[in-house]
C-alpha cells in the first residue's frame, strides 16, 4: 500500500479555521429566508474571494487589469459578516491556490438554499481528489500541451486550474520562457462551462489568479474561458472537439423535456440522472481518441435504470481504470454516495476492455488518502449487464474463477421480483388487526439481520394487515418464497438479508401475504433445483456478500442486481443440500462449504471440510 496526496496543511487550515468560521455563519443563515440566502451567499463570497485576490497577488497595483469584474450583487452584510469574510481571505491565502478554489467552492455551495444546491447537483471535488483523477490521466501519457479539454460543469475551477498548471509545466519544459505561446495555447485548447453564473466567476477568477504570473509577464488579460449555461443544451456545435473531458458532473434525477429525452435516448431507462446525462454528453464530444475522466457515484455500474447508458458506453468506449473510495461521508460536504474516479478511452476497434483498479482510502480526512492497486480486471462491459468489477484482491480471485461459468438465480429455478405493494399509496387499507378479506402485511422490518422471519410491524405508519379489495390479487402472494431486503447500508456486516416465509406461516394464512415494496420476492418456476431454506442461506453466507458488492454501488439492494448475482454451480450446491439442510449449529462450516463451491471443482474435496 502507497501513500500519495498528502496536504497536512490544507487539513490544519481547514479542520482548525476554515471549518470553524464556516460554522459560525451558518449559525446565523436560518435567520435569513431561502430567497435572500442565495444573494447572501454570492456577496459573502464575492467579498471572500476580492479579499482574497488582493492577499494572494500582495497588493500588486496592475492586478485590475488581468482580472475580470465581479458580478453586480447587492446584499447588506452586517460588521459580523464582513469581520468573518476578512478571517477567511487570510486563511485562504496560505493556501495553494487550487485548494483556496476547493474551500471557496466549498463555503458558496454551503450556504446556498438546499433546494437550490439541490436542483443543480452542486457538489465541489476536493484537491486530493483531482491530482488522482489527472494522475490517472497521467498514466495514460495524455499529451497535456496539445490537446483540448473541457469541464462541462466547472464550478470553482477544481479541475480547471490544476489542469492549467499542468499544461504550463508541460509546456515550458519544451518552451522555456514562451510565454505568449503557452498563454495561446491554454486559450485555445482550455475550457470549462458552469450553469450557475457566479460559479462561473469563481471558477474564471480562480483560473486568473493560476495563471497571473503569465499573463503578468506577457501583459495580456486571460479571456474568459467559462461559458454560462447548461452544458447539456448549449455544446451542441462543439461535439468531436475535444480529446479530454474531465470533472465531477452533478448528481440527481431530473425531469426532462421531450426534446431533451429524444436528444439523449440512447442513454436513457427510466428516470433521468445528471450524471448519466453528462456522461452521454462527454461521448459526443469526444474526438476519435478521445479520454473521459469523471468523478460518479458506483450506482451506475450495476443498477438498472442505467443498463441503457452502461450499452451505450460500452459501443465506442472501455473503462480503462476506476478508483473506489472506500467511505461514503466526508468525501464530498453534505453527499452519503460511494463515489469512484473512472476513466473512460475511446475504443474504435472495439477490444476486450481491461480495467486497472484502485481503492482510495481516506486517512482520518479526506485531504489524503492511501492508495491500494488492485491491478488489472477483464471487464465485460457488453449488453448493457451490470459490470461487475472486484474491489479487492480477493474479489479479483474470486470473480476470476466464479464468472467463468456464471450461473445466476435462473439457474436455480428462481425469478425475483420487488415487492408489490407501494403502501403510501393504500393507506386506508392498512389495518391494525385481523379480519375479513385482511391479509398479513409483510415488511422490511419482519427479515432479521440473522436470516430469520418474525411477522410484525412495529415501525412508524407499519401496520399487520391489508385489507384486500377487488382487483388486487396482483398483490397476493399465496406460494413460498424468499424475502430480501431492498435497502442496506454499505457499512452493514451483510448487504444481502434474506429470509424464507416458513411454511407454517401459510399454512396459517392460506389466503396468502401482500408484501410491501421495501422487499425483493424471490420465487420458483416450479423447477427449483435446491430447497428456498438452502438458497436463502447461501444468499446470506460471506462469500456472496462480497460477490455482490461488487455489482451494487449504492444502499439498494434491486431485483435487477441479484439477477446478475454470480452463484456457484447449482448441481453441486444440490449434492450438498443434505449437509447444508442438517448443519443448524455449524455456521462456520457451512462459510466455508459456499466458498469452497466457487473455488472446488470436486465435490468430494468440498466435503473434506465436513
Amino acid at each position: 500500500m502507497r501513500e500519495l496526496f498528502r496536504t497536512n496543511d490544507l487539513r490544519y487550515i481547514y479542520y482548525t479555521v476554515f471549518a470553524e468560521q464556516k460554522n459560525v455563519i451558518l449559525s446565523i443563515l436560518p435567520k435569513i429566508n431561502q430567497e435572500e440566502r442565495r444573494l447572501f451567499a454570492s456577496t459573502f463570497v464575492k467579498e471572500v474571494v476580492s479579499l482574497f485576490t488582493k492577499l494572494h497577488l500582495k497588493g500588486n497595483t496592475y492586478s485590475a487589469l488581468y482580472l475580470s469584474e465581479p458580478p453586480e450583487i447587492n446584499y447588506k452584510l452586517d460588521q459580523k459578516s464582513l469581520n468573518h469574510i476578512q478571517n477567511i481571505a487570510e486563511t485562504l491565502s496560505a493556501t495553494p491556490i487550487a485548494h483556496a478554489g476547493y474551500l471557496v467552492g466549498l463555503l458558496y455551495t454551503t450556504f446556498l438554499p438546499e433546494k437550490f444546491r439541490n436542483a443543480l447537483g452542486i457538489y465541489y471535488t476536493p484537491p486530493a481528489l483531482v491530482e488522482r483523477l489527472i494522475w490517472n490521466i497521467d498514466s495514460l501519457g495524455f499529451d497535456w500541451k496539445n490537446s483540448k479539454i473541457i469541464d462541462p460543469a466547472c464550478g470553482g475551477s477544481a479541475f480547471l486550474s490544476p489542469i492549467a498548471i499542468r499544461i504550463k509545466e508541460k509546456y515550458l519544459e519544451d518552451n522555456p520562457n514562451d510565454f505568449n505561446g503557452l498563454l495561446d495555447v491554454l486559450i485555445t485548447n482550455l475550457s470549462g462551462v458552469e450553469v450557475d453564473y457566479f460559479a462561473a466567476w469563481i471558477s474564471q477568477r480562480i483560473l486568473e489568479l493560476t495563471l497571473f504570473d503569465v499573463c503578468f509577464t506577457v501583459g495580456r488579460k486571460l479571456p474568459n474561458l467559462i461559458k454560462i449555461g447548461d452544458a447539456l443544451k448549449i455544446l451542441d456545435k462543439e461535439y468531436h472537439n475535444y480529446d479530454l473531458v474531465i470533472g465531477n458532473p452533478p448528481f440527481g434525477k431530473i425531469k426532462l423535456s421531450g426534446e431533451m429525452r429524444k436528444k439523449y435516448s440512447q442513454s436513457l431507462f427510466g428516470h433521468a440522472n445528471l450524471y448519466g446525462l453528462f456522461t452521454h454528453l462527454a461521448i459526443n464530444l469526444n474526438n476519435s481518441n478521445g479520454i473521459i475522466a469523471y468523478v460518479m457515484p458506483t450506482s451506475f455500474l450495476g443498477g438498472q435504470y442505467f443498463k441503457s447508458l452502461r450499452k451505450f458506453i460500452s459501443q465506442k468506449y472501455n473503462l480503462v481504470r476506476i478508483d473506489f473510495i472506500n467511505k461514503r461521508n466526508g468525501i464530498f460536504d453534505q453527499v452519503l454516495q460511494e463515489i469512484a474516479l473512472v476513466v473512460f478511452k475511446e475504443n474504435s476497434h472495439l477490444q476486450a476492455s481491461s480495467v486497472s483498479i484502485s481503492n482510495l482510502t481516506p486517512l482520518e480526512n479526506e485531504f489524503k488518502f492511501n492508495v491500494n492497486d488492485v491491478g488489472k480486471y477483464p471487464l465485460n462491459m457488453s449488453g448493457g449487464y451490470p459490470w461487475i468489477i472486484p474491489r479487492n484482491y480477493s474479489n479479483k480471485e474470486l470473480l476470476l474463477k466464479s464468472t467463468i461459468s456464471h450461473y445466476t438465480l435462473s439457474d436455480y429455478g428462481f425469478t425475483v421480483s420487488t415487492g408489490q405493494l407501494v403502501w403510501n399509496r393504500f393507506k386506508e387499507q392498512l389495518k391494525s388487526e385481523a379480519g375479513e378479506n385482511r391479509l398479513p402485511l409483510i415488511w422490511a422490518e419482519c427479515i432479521l439481520s440473522d436470516g430469520s422471519f418474525v411477522f410484525r410491524s412495529t415501525q412508524k405508519n407499519h401496520k399487520a394487515f391489508f385489507e384486500v379489495k377487488n382487483n388486487q390479487e396482483f398483490l397476493i402472494t399465496r406460494k413460498p418464497c424468499i424475502l430480501v431486503q431492498r435497502t442496506t447500508a454499505m457499512e452493514q456486516n451483510r448487504r444481502i438479508v434474506a429470509a424464507v416465509i416458513p411454511e407454517a406461516f401459510f399454512s396459517i394464512y392460506k389466503k396468502g401475504v401482500v408484501i410491501e415494496n421495501h422487499l425483493n420476492v424471490i420465487t420458483s418456476n416450479g423447477k427449483n433445483k435446491v430447497s428456498f431454506e438452502v438458497m436463502a442461506k447461501l444468499l446470506n453466507s460471506k462469500i456472496v456478500d462480497e460477490l455482490f458488492r461488487c455489482i451494487s454501488g449504492s444502499v439498494a439492494v434491486s431485483a435487477y442486481e441479484l439477477s446478475f448475482l454470480p452463484l456457484p454451480d447449482p448441481e453441486k450446491v444440490r449434492e450438498l443440500e443434505k449437509f447444508i439442510s442438517q448443519s443448524e449449529q455449524m455456521e462456520d462450516k457451512i462459510e466455508q462449504l459456499f466458498e469452497k463451491l466457487y473455488r472446488e471443482e470436486n465435490v468430494k474435496t468440498i466435503m473434506q471440510i465436513a
